[in-house]
C-alpha cells in the first residue's frame, strides 16, 4: 500500500509570476471555489491553498491527486476540500490520512463525494470517522464503480456502517485492493464480507485486523486468489 501515498510532486512551481493578481480574480469570481478562497486563504492549508490555487488558475484538468496527510482538516478543511473536488473532472486519487476527520467533516465530503465516479484510489484512513462517519461516506462510495484502490483504514467502524458498499460491491469489477484494518470488524464480519468480495474477480489484496487460524481458512477458502494482509507482488510494491 506505501505506493500509493507516496509525495504528491504534481504541484510543483504553482506559485509562479502573476500570483499577486490572484486574490483579485478570486474575489471577482461568482464560483463558490473563488469566494471560498477569499474568505479561508489566510487559514488555509498550505497543500489544500495549492489546489485551489491551481484550479483558480484554470488549470483544474492537470489535477489528478489530491494528497493531504497527516494535517488537521478538521470539519472546515473537509468541507472545503468538499467544495473542490466535484469541479475537478480528471480527478484519480483522493487520499486524506490522519487529518482527524469525524462525523460531521465525513458528512460534509458524504455531499459532494458521489461526484467522483471516475476516481481509482480512495483514501480516508487513520481518521475519526466511526460508524456514523463511515455511513455517511458508504452510499457516496458506492457510486465509484471505477475504484482500483480503497483504502479505509483506522476509522473505528464496524461492518454494519459499510451499507451500501456491500451491496455493490461485485460491480466495482477493477478493485483490486481494499484495505479494512484498524476497525471494528468481528471475524464474522470479515468472513461475510468475504463472501461478498468473492464476487469481484479483479480483486488481488484484502488486508483486515488479525483474526484466529481457523477463521483465516475459511476466508482463504472464500478468496482463493486474493493475498490476504500482504502485497500480492512485493516485488512490484
Amino acid at each position: 500500500m506505501g505506493n500509493v501515498l507516496s509525495q504528491c510532486t504534481c504541484l510543483k512551481g504553482v506559485y509562479d509570476k502573476g500570483e499577486e493578481n490572484l486574490a483579485f480574480k478570486a474575489e471577482m469570481s461568482d464560483s463558490p471555489v473563488g469566494v471560498a478562497f477569499t474568505k479561508h486563504e489566510s487559514t488555509m492549508l498550505a497543500e489544500l491553498k495549492e489546489y485551489y490555487i491551481q484550479f483558480l488558475r484554470g488549470n483544474a484538468k492537470k489535477i489528478k491527486q489530491i494528497r493531504i496527510e497527516n494535517r488537521e482538516l478538521s470539519d472546515k478543511g473537509s468541507k472545503l476540500v468538499a467544495l473542490l473536488i466535484p469541479e475537478l473532472s480528471e480527478l484519480q486519487e483522493l487520499a486524506l490520512r490522519n487529518n482527524q476527520i469525524g462525523t460531521v467533516g465525513a458528512q460534509k465530503l458524504a455531499n459532494e463525494l458521489a461526484r467522483l465516479t471516475g476516481l481509482k484510489v480512495l483514501t480516508i484512513a487513520d481518521n475519526q470517522l466511526g460508524d456514523e462517519g463511515m455511513a455517511a461516506i458508504a452510499g457516496p462510495i458506492s457510486y465509484m464503480k471505477s475504484l482500483k484502490v480503497l483504502n479505509l483504514e483506522g476509522n473505528g467502524f464496524g461492518s454494519d456502517s459499510l451499507g451500501e458498499i456491500l451491496e455493490n460491491l461485485s460491480e466495482f469489477e477493477g478493485l483490486k485492493v481494499i484495505n479494512l484494518k484498524g476497525n471494528n470488524i468481528s471475524s464474522r464480519g470479515i468472513k461475510k464480507l468475504a463472501k461478498t468480495l468473492s464476487e469481484v474477480k479483479t480483486l488481488e489484496e484484502f488486508y483486515f485486523d488479525d483474526v484466529k487460524e481457523r477463521d483465516l481458512v475459511e476466508i482463504q477458502n472464500a478468496l482463493p486468489n486474493v493475498s490476504l494482509n500482504k502485497p500480492k507482488n512485493p516485488e512490484a510494491k
